[in-house]
């Protein structure tokens, strides 16, 4: 459980301090500046370091300790045990309840909310009206144990849907689940569409990543039982972190 006092700890960019700290001391230890073997600062050496409470170094290193990057042994510090990365998230999109399933598993923590077009380009590619308002927001999804984002997200919602902005402050459930029960609007189908991208400098320093990285871009379009839009996501994951499995049956295959 994480100490109050190193949760509250936060930054202008509105993450929890001590997941900032575990980022970079993850860094560290990914880059080999800190190899397999070596011994981590003191904990007063690392408040002194990233000018935080003890409390919050402490929880940074608990989550090194449970991705399983270092040990802690009494008398000795911290150990850096492995260099691996925390396991790529694997994103099964076999039906709409893997969706479901994937935002119980992952939380998304939004920075801002607004009401504004959808980028011509995405607007093009999914057939939308040019210039259409939309209730527009941009957020970080997390997986837990890991203090990096695994994605960037925009998402795009009716602006008919007037209302819906209050729960994007710590959403209990995923923005279609909140559409079909808070609105009474049902989700019928959702088309998808996947690409690989590199990392723009933006996307790179939101996602802790290198800039020109490659990465995933997952693009969602939620339509309702008259093949409306009701909501559209658009998704930026660096590639190391997640990964897109399908599964098909038989009676689904009709060759052309």
């Amino acid at each position: 459980m994480v100490d109050e006092s190193a949760k509250n700890e936060k930054t202008s960019d509105n993450l929890p301090r001590y997941q900032q700290v575990a980022a970079a001391l993850m860094a560290d230890i990914e880059s080999g500046r800190c190899p397999v073997g070596s011994l981590l600062k003191t904990e007063y050496e690392l408040c002194d370091e990233f000018k935080v409470s003890r409390y919050t170094v402490r929880e940074a290193l608990r989550l090194l300790f449970e991705a399983g990057l270092v040990s802690r042994r009494r008398g000795a510090g911290t150990v850096v045990i492995a260099t691996k990365q925390p396991p790529t998230f694997n994103h099964a999109l076999d039906t709409i309840d893997d969706l479901v399933e994937y935002a119980n598993e992952t939380h998304i923590e939004f920075s801002q909310v607004t009401k504004g077009s959808m980028p011509t380009q995405l607007a093009k590619k999914f057939k939308l009206p040019s210039g259409k308002s939309w209730i527009c927001a941009v957020g970080l999804r997390y997986k837990d144990l890991d203090p990096r984002p695994m994605c960037v997200t925009n998402s795009f919602v009716d602006v008919r849907l007037e209302g819906i902005q209050k729960f994007f402050d710590n959403p209990p459930r995923t923005i279609a689940e909140t559409i079909e029960e808070e609105f009474g609007v049902l989700i019928s189908r959702i088309e998808q569409f996947i690409e690989a991208v590199a990392l723009t400098p933006e996307q790179a320093k939101a996602l802790k990543a290198e800039a020109g990285g490659p990465g995933l871009r997952i693009v969602r379009q939620f339509l309702d039982d008259e093949g409306q839009t009701v909501q559209l996501t658009e998704s930026i994951y660096p590639a190391s972190r997640v990964s897109v499995s399908m599964s098909f049956d038989r009676k689904d295959f009709n060759p052309q």
